[in-house]
């Protein structure tokens, strides 16, 4: 007696699922874009900059270690001074 009553709304639910399933199939839902090719002048200029700034955080890495280093050098000259 149930399933007679429960059977409009599966067949709904079917038709449902059916044309759901043929309209979204052809689709790529979540496909990723496609790279663009670097042929612009501008493109490559700006890949070059880019990778100068690269070059230039390394080395403002590098000249922050060595002022620390230098410091603690000079911190241990005046220690030793103070202590003569």
């Amino acid at each position: 007696m149930i399933a007679f009553k429960l059977r409009p709304y599966l067949s709904l639910l079917l038709c449902l699922v059916l044309l759901t399933v043929i309209t979204a199939g052809h689709q790529p839902a979540f496909a990723a874009p496609e790279p663009a090719p670097i042929d612009s002048e501008e493109a490559r200029q700006l890949l070059q900059d880019s990778l100068s700034i690269v070059e230039i955080d390394h080395e403002i890495e590098r000249i922050e270690l060595r002022q620390a280093e230098l410091e603690n050098t000079q911190r241990k000259l005046t220690a030793k001074n103070f202590r003569t």
